[in-house]
């Protein structure tokens, strides 16, 4: 599967590309239109998030502060 780079790891639809492989026997692609992808995958949840940081000239980060209010409802994987 990869990296799971921004919490894309949840098994939707992976199972059926695994068994596709395995009774074609040979590598299998998966691929959502646009509006596949809005019903048939997960998303982001909707987050509001306010920062401040504090840098020593323009390379070396001191200090930084995150608050994040994240609405993700009863499914916040």
């Amino acid at each position: 599967m990869g990296g799971g780079f921004g919490g894309k790891q949840e098994m939707l639809t992976e199972d059926i590309v695994v068994l596709a492989a395995l009774k074609l026997r040979r590598p299998v692609k998966l691929e959502f239109t646009r509006a596949e992808q809005f019903y048939g995958a997960t998303h982001p949840p909707p987050l509001q998030d306010h920062h401040q940081d504090r840098r020593q000239g323009r390379r070396h980060l001191t200090a930084l502060r995150i608050r994040v209010l994240s609405n993700t409802g009863a499914y916040g994987n």
